[in-house]
């Protein structure tokens, strides 16, 4: 009989510290799944702020572009005005004008 209670208590013992691995075992795999959850969304987040910023940066390039060429188209018909054979010069310098914006725009990401 004291034999008996000695295997009981020394059963119980293996089970709490089978049990206690397990939960620690456990909790480690779980906190690897936490951990690599919270990376996989800052990389998310870190991608999207990417591609936010790229189409930012790409509306600005743009915003500007249409400005100097629509400057530049008006002061070539006010030049063509004063002097009507410089057209033709006039005309290529803002075609590649337009041109060398339109690349700018391209290289951006964003083809026309």
């Amino acid at each position: 009989m004291p034999g008996d209670i000695a295997r009981r208590s020394t059963s119980a013992f293996a089970l709490r510290t089978s049990s206690a691995r397990q939960s620690r075992e456990l909790t480690r795999a779980l906190e690897g799944i936490e951990s690599r959850a919270q990376l996989q969304s800052a990389q998310i987040q870190a991608d999207a702020l990417a591609a936010s910023t790229r189409v930012q940066a790409t509306a600005f390039v743009a915003q500007t572009a249409l400005n100097v060429v629509a400057a530049l188209s008006v002061e070539e018909a006010r030049l063509a005005a004063q002097v009507p054979h410089a057209l033709p010069r006039l005309s290529r310098i803002v075609d590649r004008a337009a041109a060398v914006a339109a690349n700018e725009v391209t290289r951006l990401g964003w083809p026309l």
